[in-house]
């Protein structure tokens, strides 16, 4: 059985009518799921199979390893 919104709400509401901000907001709530956050004009590196980015924040990372 496929697990919807309408189903576990009542409401049909698609994923697109959602924000971003409401989207991480609950996956950052999921085992699985891990959130850094990087204060404003604070800079940070991630390091990606090798590759490192360089930014700053202000920024919300979400690391989903389920």
């Amino acid at each position: 059985m496929e697990r919807t919104y309408e189903r576990a709400t009542g409401v049909n509401k698609s994923l697109q009518h959602f924000t971003t901000k409401e989207l991480h907001e609950e996956l950052a709530k999921r085992t699985g799921a891990t959130e850094f956050v990087a204060d404003p004009h604070r800079y940070f590196d991630i390091c990606v199979n090798g590759t490192v980015y360089s930014m700053s924040g202000p920024a919300r990372i979400l690391v989903n390893q389920d």
